[in-house]
């Protein structure tokens, strides 16, 4: 069980680390500096583990709505652990966004 959830967390941490070097790529090139944090920029933890950090909204969602849904997402699916196929992970890219789903739930974006 221990080795399942240390396999999640390496995932999550491999996918978020792409997720986000992509996106202060993008945003450095595309806004200025002082237009990229006008929202407070909010944790993501899980289990009481920083996995990232959020400071932007996404449509009418803010950073701390974002980071909510995302924590409450990988906590439903650490509590299916021994159901969980790595296989069923999968990224997807749409409109300069960076899709993360598992199965066909979206765990973020």
């Amino acid at each position: 069980m221990k080795a399942l959830k240390n396999q999640l967390y390496f995932f999550i941490f491999l996918l978020t680390t792409n997720v986000v070097v992509a996106q202060d790529t993008i945003n450095t090139e595309s806004a200025p500096s002082d237009t990229l944090l006008t929202e407070p920029s909010t944790l993501v933890v899980f289990e009481s583990d920083t996995l990232f950090t959020l400071t932007e909204s996404l449509g009418p969602f803010s950073p701390y709505e974002r980071a909510s849904a995302i924590t409450l997402r990988l906590e439903k699916l650490a509590g299916n652990l021994l159901v969980v196929h790595a296989d069923s992970f999968n990224i997807t890219e749409e409109n300069e966004t960076v899709l993360i789903n598992y199965s066909n739930t979206p765990l973020m974006s």
